[in-house]
């Protein structure tokens, strides 16, 4: 079935990457109409059979810049064969050579995707159906008329001198009208989803570590994973980061910490809470402990020591009031190469752990290949990147167990 894109003006035109998984599932030609000055307002551009032909258009239209009403369409032949006369879009007229040509100015375009209960004698179902409009093109609101009796299942959608009308049901992405988000496009807006989130999850780890420096700064130059202390001081690194202190020691008043709450985040992640003020106002809360990538929680010796440092301040218990895990900047050997945030989930459920182990699971939990194969990490350094599993088996790092995107461990 035929693709059918009403981009309206000062929305961002679909990229080249969808607009290619448009062709290649509806082969049978390209064109679009854009409205611009003059009495005749609409340029209709057609007729491009291959998609070097297309991206040719693309590029001499400017249409990736483009911030008026556009149409396009990517046809698979239903009707007519296959030749560059019956792309879409097409202008009203009875004159069927007028129909089939590639470049014209009118003051209407029109695009359709479906099958039209009409039997053409020469064309398609599309140019039988503006032919029989054609004698209304003075008269729009019958000519609409028409259309709407005609429409049914069909999605239509017809340019005017002042607006674009859709008939049928359109869906409807980032501001742009699809006729049919058919399978074939979803591996394409899933990957651009995918890679959108990947950036804004580096974009939160490189966040969560300036929280980390300016934490630093002011305590002894040590980055902050848990602390729960006899002066009641209590928070995981995310409390501690972006809340400030009550009065009984808990990190919980929202608001006064180095960094948002939701910068603590994965998008990616799965079966997490929404950085909420009821959960993010109890120091127990889930989001806490179940919302949040995880911070390195591995203990230290052997060559991982020797090469890293060993830089890991941690020691008391819960029981005893007074239990801690820092990373102390002063030790590190490699702060470029030490891991300290990324990506976690739980093996079965997917669910986010606030710490993880190099080593091995923590609670089931460990480091996640959740974007696309890779985990999004931080150093101690700063910078943040995507990276696999295998990419931090090798390095200096030495991770050696992660999860992959279906959560399975990995070694």
């Amino acid at each position: 079935m035929c693709v059918a894109i009403y981009k309206p003006k000062e929305t961002i035109l679909p990229s080249l990457e969808i607009l290619k998984q448009c062709w290649d599932a509806n082969p049978d030609g390209a064109g679009f109409a854009l409205r611009t000055d003059g009495e005749y307002s609409i340029g209709i551009h057609k007729g491009y059979m291959t998609w070097k032909q297309f991206v040719t258009a693309y590029e001499k239209y400017h249409l990736a810049d483009f911030e008026g009403d556009l149409l396009l369409h990517f046809r698979i032949a239903t009707h007519g064969g296959i030749s560059p006369g019956l792309t879409h879009p097409f202008s009203l007229t009875k004159d069927v050579k007028l129909l089939k040509h590639t470049n014209v100015r009118t003051n209407y375009a029109l695009i359709h995707n479906g099958m039209l209960p009409i039997e053409s004698e020469e064309g398609s179902d599309t140019m039988e159906f503006c032919r029989r409009l054609a004698p209304f093109y003075q008269n729009i609101p019958s000519a609409f008329n028409l259309i709407e009796g005609m429409a049914g299942n069909n999605k239509i959608s017809v340019m005017t001198r002042d607006k674009v009308h859709l008939f049928g049901e359109w869906e409807r992405l980032n501001g742009v009208y699809f006729s049919n988000l058919a399978a074939m496009l979803l591996p394409a807006l899933n990957q651009a989803r995918e890679r959108a989130r990947a950036a804004q999850c580096i974009n939160n780890k490189k966040q969560a570590m300036l929280g980390q420096i300016q934490y630093a700064g002011d305590y002894g130059n040590v980055y902050v994973g848990y602390v729960y202390s006899p002066d009641s001081s209590f928070g995981m690194w995310a409390a501690v980061l972006s809340n400030g202190q009550e009065d009984i020691g808990w990190f919980t008043k929202l608001g006064l910490g180095y960094i948002s709450p939701a910068n603590c985040q994965c998008p990616s992640a799965q079966n997490k809470i929404s950085a909420n003020v009821n959960e993010i106002s109890s120091a127990w809360g889930s989001f806490y402990f179940s919302s949040i990538f995880g911070i390195d929680y591995s203990d230290m010796w052997g060559d991982r020591q020797n090469t890293l440092g060993n830089y890991v301040m941690k020691g008391g218990s819960s029981a005893q009031g007074d239990e801690h895990h820092l990373l102390n900047l002063g030790k590190m050997q490699l702060p470029s190469a030490t891991v300290v945030f990324a990506d976690t989930a739980e093996e079965l459920t997917g669910t986010p752990s606030n710490r993880f182990y190099a080593y091995d699971d923590y609670w089931g939990a460990g480091v996640v290949e959740i974007h696309s194969g890779r985990t999004s990490v931080a150093f101690a350094d700063g910078h943040a990147g995507l990276h696999t599993g295998l990419e931090l088996k090798g390095s200096v790092y030495n991770l050696s167990r992660w999860k992959d995107q279906t959560y399975l461990p990995r070694n």
